[in-house]
């Protein structure tokens, strides 16, 4: 049974860093891979913030994260929008 703790990944740095800096990208790539899979190691749930591209979500899903959020997804609504919708 998986724990239900928040483990917010660092997925704003992966929109800092550009398409030029694969050494960068490559490094920030292996922390993410990093925390998912101690998290997994421990029955731990993972949610990654600040999905704003489909870019962004292809590789929170290739890493394995068990949640998202951002932008991309759907922006944020108030209480009443949310439950007219």
């Amino acid at each position: 049974m998986k724990k239900t703790l928040l483990i917010l990944l660092t997925t704003p740095l992966l929109l800092m860093a550009s398409p030029a800096d694969d050494a960068i990208n490559k490094k920030i790539l292996e922390l993410e891979k990093a925390i998912v899979e101690l998290a997994q190691r421990l029955h731990v749930e993972t949610i990654a913030e600040f999905v704003s591209t489909q870019s962004i979500l292809d590789t929170v899903k290739r890493l394995g994260v068990d949640y998202a959020q951002g932008f991309h997804l759907g922006k944020p609504l108030s209480i009443e929008e949310h439950i007219k919708s």
